[in-house]
């Protein structure tokens, strides 16, 4: 117990009559301030030991022991003679530098005076709860008591040190807006390695953001969170982890590191080892797959809602089974990642599998055996990846692919390995990454001048696939060429110049164009033989000479139809 030395009879004193002589066998009555509630006072500063009350004073008037009082608590004493009659009474006694004693003022005008208590208090630390962080004691008491601290209070904000603290026994319940602030990931840990008490399936989580709405008594839902009895709160929105690692333990079937279940606010952090994924954003989601769908639990009914989350500097690797960053549900949308990294985790680095989408800015992702950007295979999903990175090597468990969109997703600027429909990279929904309204921009400067399956315009490459399911690109062709295509064929091409930007004065038509319906024009040196033509079409005689003509004309539709010379060039 946390006693401190009382400002009366405290140590050595000595009480005296009204005439100065020592009172002898004189009581001395300790109660609650203001009351006659009795108040056990201690013998020493281990607060172990109470002394008698009343204590009986020796023949010289002084307390057999030490007085110590119990921090935070005001005594009244009063003190009686041998014959039991009232000498004095002191009321509201705290023990010396009991912080609820003494007092603050912050400076400039307006400040007003506060208790050192009060003043203390405007950060909690989980050290204030006994947690001990050298990385061997087990510190999950100090954790759930400090969670369940301030029981009147929506939320606060802790602070843990350099430390890494060992937390063998719960998960930690988020269920009111309470913040972790630690030093730096990897710097401060939370260290869950040794720790199989998880959240309730399907969850398994060693660290949960609650919503109200998805809890066991008063969900409407068929997997809602069970807290444990007595735990604070319902609703944890808006709560976050900044500054830390999460390390959890690898031994727990489908278990998962991070789980947010409701809009949360987290910054530079590391969530590494889980079994399923690492970080999971998800709100009235039916399954937590992984895989293509063939790992992790399926057919769920969980409810929360996780829409309109910030997540910056989030970094998830080595997930045994799943992804690093795994976002589900018809409520986990509008959520923004900024610089997220996904690295060396068994499914894909990032998987949005929301119903609407989210944001991804400045991504990177490495190593991530099933791919590194995934968006749900959907009519809904919009989700936008801004600048993405993604390092060669990704996908050996799927067919080397490093990115699977969906047919709305958009893509600006990406870098590494690219996606483009035509490269090995890619596995969309259906033939391609640019899918039917999917819009791609990209840095290509890497291939400018090797011909490669992407090019650029100027600095870019713009594609756009079609309702016909066709792509229609901007993009360079070989070194000479930056071109218009329309699928696989190039329909209108523009010279480079020397820097490889545009000259525009030029365009090329290499496969013709045409003027209306029926009045498409091609180049060639003989009338066609061969594919089907349209009357009024024309091939211009690309090697015209003196006494021939200047080009031949459809006069008859079909295959091939029939042609007549026209343009009767003078001998």
């Amino acid at each position: 117990m946390a006693v401190s030395l009382s400002l009366l009879a405290g140590a050595g004193w000595q009480f005296l009559d009204d005439n100065g002589d020592p009172l002898t066998g004189g009581l001395l009555y300790t109660y609650q301030a203001g009351t006659t509630t009795p108040q056990a006072t201690y013998t020493s500063s281990s607060g172990n030991t109470p002394n008698a009350n009343p204590i009986v004073l020796d023949s010289a008037g002084r307390v057999a022991e030490e007085v110590w009082l119990t921090v935070g608590v005001n005594y009244k004493f009063v003190l009686r003679n041998s014959s039991n009659v009232t000498v004095w009474t002191k009321d509201n006694i705290p023990g010396i530098g009991d912080s609820s004693s003494l007092y603050f003022i912050q400076s400039g005008t307006g400040a007003v005076t506060r208790t050192v208590q009060s003043k203390l208090r405007e950060w909690v630390s989980v050290a204030d709860f006994g947690a001990v962080g050298d990385g061997v004691t087990d510190d999950t008491t100090a954790f759930v008591n400090c969670l369940n601290s301030n029981p009147t209070s929506a939320g606060f904000d802790v602070l843990l040190e350099a430390k890494t603290y060992k937390i063998n026994a719960a998960a930690l319940y988020f269920t009111r807006r309470i913040r972790f602030f630690g030093v730096s990931r990897n710097v401060t840990v939370l260290d869950f390695s040794s720790c199989t008490t998880v959240v309730n399936a399907p969850y398994n989580a060693h660290i949960i953001f609650v919503h109200s709405n998805n809890i066991t008594g008063s969900s409407s839902f068929a997997n809602p969170i069970t807290l444990p009895a007595g735990w604070v709160g319902t609703y944890g929105e808006m709560g976050g982890l900044f500054d830390l690692t999460v390390k959890c333990n690898p031994a727990v079937s489908n278990g998962n590191g991070v789980f947010y279940n409701v809009a949360a606010n987290s910054n530079n952090i590391l969530v590494r080892d889980a079994n399923l994924h690492n970080v999971v954003v998800a709100g009235a989601a039916t399954n937590l797959q992984t895989r293509g769908g063939t790992s992790g639990p399926s057919g769920l009914d969980i409810g929360g809602n996780s829409n309109n989350g910030v997540y910056t500097n989030i970094k998830a690797q080595l997930a045994v089974n799943g992804d690093g960053i795994h976002v589900n549900g018809s409520d986990a949308n509008a959520n923004l990642f900024l610089h997220p990294d996904a690295s060396s985790n068994d499914g894909w680095g990032v998987n949005d599998a929301s119903s609407l989408g989210n944001t991804y800015v400045q991504g990177h992702t490495a190593a991530n055996a099933y791919g590194a950007y995934r968006s749900r295979p959907s009519s809904t999903n919009r989700s936008s990846f801004v600048s993405p990175y993604a390092e060669s090597g990704q996908g050996t468990d799927n067919s080397n692919t490093a990115y699977e969109m969906n047919t709305r997703a958009i893509i600006l600027g990406a870098q590494g390995v690219t996606p483009d429909g035509d490269f090995p990279a890619i596995n969309a929904e259906n033939d391609g990454l640019v899918a039917h309204q999917t819009l791609s921009v990209m840095d290509a400067a890497n291939t400018e001048d090797t011909g490669g399956t992407f090019g650029r315009l100027g600095r870019g490459l713009l594609a756009l696939r079609t309702t016909d399911g066709l792509l229609f690109e901007v993009k360079r062709s070989g070194s000479a060429y930056t071109s218009l295509f329309y699928g696989s064929v190039a329909t209108i091409e523009f010279h480079n110049t020397s820097n490889g930007a545009i000259n525009n004065t030029r365009p090329n038509f290499p496969n013709g164009f045409s003027s209306g319906t029926a009045h498409a024009q091609t180049v060639g040196t003989a009338a066609p033989t061969t594919g089907t033509w349209q009357r009024g079409n024309v091939v211009w005689n690309t090697t015209p000479s003196a006494g021939g003509y200047a080009g031949w004309i459809c006069v008859t539709g079909g295959t091939p139809g029939t042609w007549k010379e026209f343009g009767a060039i003078v001998p």
